[in-house]
């Protein structure tokens, strides 16, 4: 599917369940991924969410069985509730650095996330990842990092040794990377 730079917004449940959606191409235009709007996706496979983007709604990309890439463009400030949930095969995400809020469950289900690519630990610090409200059953699905094996990359490299910039607080933001 090819989503022209004239389109807004891809709205709720767009494309839900659309079994044979390979590739999807989202132009510079839409501002906003609506709930559900590639949910169940099965064949889906990589998706690169463009720089004007600012919203990727609740299970918008969930269930997308065979996604393994996702790249998030500098614009998108919220990732919505298990937005990318049980996307079994996805291995790499990519984090843009205008990111600045990862709700509950986002990356629930997905066992084979490798990879956390970002760009600026700065900004990466200042993600609020709202994982805090099921701490109680020890689910923090909202921080890729957290996924079992998943390792963080800054600027290509792997993340071995951290120095924290002085004044940044990193809060909930590196999960169990470093423990």
């Amino acid at each position: 599917a090819n989503i022209g730079n004239s389109v807004t917004s891809i709205g709720q449940d767009a494309f839900c369940g659309c079994d044979i959606l390979e590739t999807v191409s989202i132009g510079n235009g839409v501002t906003s991924i609506g709930q559900d709007a590639f949910h169940g996706c099965d064949i889906l496979v990589t998706i690169k969410i463009p720089d004007s983007v600012k919203s990727i709604g609740n299970n918008s990309f969930a269930s997308c069985d065979t996604l393994a890439t996702v790249v998030i463009g500098n614009g998108v400030e919220t990732i919505g509730e298990s937005a990318f949930s049980y996307c079994g095969n996805l291995t790499s995400v990519t984090f843009g650095t205008g990111l600045k809020s990862v709700e509950s469950y986002a990356f629930y289900g997905c066992d084979k996330l490798q990879c956390l690519y970002i760009n600026d630990i700065v900004s990466y610090c200042n993600i609020d990842f709202n994982e805090y409200y099921y701490y109680w059953d020890g689910n923090f699905s909202s921080n890729p990092l957290n996924q079992n094996n998943c390792n963080l990359y800054l600027n290509g490299n792997l993340v071995e040794n951290l120095v924290i910039p002085e004044g940044v607080i990193c809060g909930n933001s590196l999960g169990d990377a470093f423990y």
